[in-house]
């Protein structure tokens, strides 16, 4: 059990959550200037919302564990997490990329330099944590 006196979150555990959290957001505002640069501020909104949305997505995959998940040793398949994370990220390139469902949400097309910016938005914050993390835990060979 758990000692009654200890913190639920610890120092340590609160620190890391705001770097994961800072860099998640880094990411969607990064999108976003880069887009009011090139667009306006009209779809650099959109643009925003959509890169901080994957990269709210793709944090799930490492965001259990202490330790490097991407280039650590194959963790036990988790099949409700994929359907969801295919099921959200097919959802989210629908909204984008069809145009009834861009105009019933009101937001602009996306060209492939849109894209680009979105998906390194999304994706960085995911590098940037994981290569904060320490690897994984190796046990000697005998």
């Amino acid at each position: 059990p758990r000692d009654p006196a200890a913190p639920i979150l610890p120092a340590a555990t609160l620190g890391r959550i705001g770097v994961e959290a800072a860099t998640l957001t880094a990411g969607g505002l990064g999108v976003y200037a880069l887009s009011r640069r090139r667009h306006g501020p009209g779809p650099a909104g959109g643009h925003a919302f959509t890169a901080l949305t994957l990269g709210q997505l793709l944090h799930a995959i490492s965001a259990r564990s202490e330790a490097r998940v991407l280039r650590g040793p194959p963790r036990p398949p988790n099949p409700y997490l994929a359907g969801a994370l295919a099921g959200s990220v097919g959802a989210q390139l629908l909204a984008t990329g069809t145009p009834a469902l861009r105009g019933l949400l009101g937001t602009a097309p996306l060209g492939w330099r849109d894209g680009l910016t979105i998906a390194a938005g999304a994706g960085l914050p995911l590098l940037l944590n994981e290569a904060t993390k320490p690897p994984p835990f190796q046990e000697e060979a005998p």
